[in-house]
């Protein structure tokens, strides 16, 4: 009897019987139970022993005997006919021993690792399972990738030591951008301090640009500070379809100039420059952001010398000279038979430190060489020569701007002071967006 051989016989005499004698289930059974009857535990090779016949059986019903039967034989059992089973590749016997969700241990958090069965993993450590910050990872950078709903309940546990990597965490706010959820977004880029790359951030707002106003509004609230109008130039082009009502609510810095560059967007700088005065008016502080969009609807307008320079001087204000800005304001010189208002500019980059990009620098110089000005090529070469240009010429700009001198002085002034006559302000933006979407439909 096999019950017999067990109790007479050391574990590794049994581990022989066992492998050299083809075993019946009814006989496994009786093994079992011989086994349940003895207080020292089995080694591992008796359990290794013990695989092939729990393989073999066919009878779902006495499998789930054995089944059980080895569960009861203590845990330091079963983790070694788990051993055993991944030993021999038999991930499906593995998967037999596993316990209920509520029973389950650390130890067999590994095991569905083993088994690829990253669903249940992520199901056990949300269900309370412990789970070590390696397992959790795993567990995480499946659930981003395939399930974006189990994600973000493992998120709400993360560990407090757990460590992300820089591209898992800007995968996850790419998948929280197009499930509209810019307040996950913020959380994981606060958690990990990581600026919200244009990725995440456009998806966020582009996910968002085709839902209702407020939405649109709320998600650039969530996302003030961590995303730039660039990035939300979709979401700025809702704003700017409904400029009048947006600009009737308290707006944050990132929604205002999300308006502004909508509004741009829209091929409507003369309607920047109107809510822009607006908007300083009632006490907005422009960004660096600000005065880029409005750089930008200057150089679109093309003859723009005078109103570029009024951009420029009231940037200096601000602090808020960058050398996208310098380099922008530098195109909207080269307009017009003489560019000799760019030398006031290198005069100022210069005071300022800041410097021109290699690309600009030969666009410049093929500039001054295609209208065959020997003197503008010689001082561009001979930077000490450029403090004579200290002071803005207002005289020649408006010379250069012929024959629109006239446009170009009207494009600063409504820059300046906003459309006049203007009892209401937004009664004149409503006729100027009338205008905008009649020319935007003509072309």
């Amino acid at each position: 009897m096999i019950a017999d051989l067990f109790r007479r016989s050391t574990q590794m005499a049994t581990a022989i019987a066992i492998k050299n004698r083809a075993w019946s289930p009814i006989d496994y059974m009786e093994f079992l139970k011989a086994v349940s009857q003895r207080p020292a535990k089995l080694h591992a090779d008796t359990i290794a022993a013990i695989q092939g016949p729990l393989r073999n059986i066919q009878d779902p019903i006495i499998r789930t005997l054995c089944v059980d039967s080895v569960e009861k034989m203590g845990s330091l059992n079963v983790e070694a006919l788990k051993t055993s089973y991944l030993k021999s590749g038999d991930l499906e016997a593995i998967a037999d021993l596993l316990p209920p969700l509520g029973k389950m241990q650390i130890s067999d958090l590994e095991s569905l690792v083993l088994l690829n069965a990253h669903a249940e993993l992520c199901d056990a450590i949300t269900a309370g399972v412990p789970a070590n910050d390696n397992l959790w990872c795993q567990a995480f950078n499946w659930a981003v990738e395939n399930d974006y709903n189990r994600a973000i309940k493992l998120w709400k546990l993360r560990p407090p030591s757990s460590k992300l990597s820089q591209s898992l965490a800007y995968d996850f706010m790419a998948q929280a951008g197009r499930h509209r959820d810019p307040a996950t977004v913020k959380q994981v880029a606060e958690a990990f301090d990581l600026p919200v790359t244009r990725i995440a951030a456009a998806a966020v707002l582009n996910s968002v640009s085709k839902s209702s106003l407020d939405v649109v509004l709320a998600a650039l609230h969530e996302l003030e500070g961590l995303a730039t109008p660039h990035d939300a130039e979709h979401a700025g082009e809702v704003l700017a379809e409904h400029a009048r009502q947006v600009l009737q609510l308290e707006l944050g810095p990132l929604a205002t100039d999300s308006l502004l560059n909508g509004l741009y967007r829209r091929n409507s700088s003369q309607t920047v420059f109107h809510v822009y005065r607006l908007l300083r008016n009632w006490g907005f502080i422009p960004t660096q952001d600000t005065f880029q969009i409005l750089a930008n609807a200057a150089y679109r307008m093309g003859n723009s010398k005078i109103t570029s320079y009024h951009i420029w001087k009231e940037a200096e204000s601000f602090n808020s000279l960058t050398r996208k800005l310098s380099e922008t304001v530098l195109f909207c010189q080269l307009i017009g038979p003489s560019y000799r208002t760019v030398l006031f500019y290198l005069h100022e980059m210069k005071t300022q430190n800041i410097y021109l990009r290699s690309h600009v620098q030969r666009r410049l110089y093929k500039k001054f060489e295609s209208i065959k000005d020997g003197s503008l090529v010689a001082i561009f070469n001979d930077i000490r020569s450029l403090d004579r240009y200290a002071q803005f010429d207002m005289d020649l700009a408006i010379e250069e701007s012929k024959p629109y001198d006239r446009q170009a002085i009207r494009n600063a002034q409504v820059y300046l002071e906003g459309q006049r006559p203007a009892e209401d302000p937004l009664e004149v933006l409503e006729s100027m967006l009338a205008f905008d979407r009649s020319a935007t439909q003509r072309s």
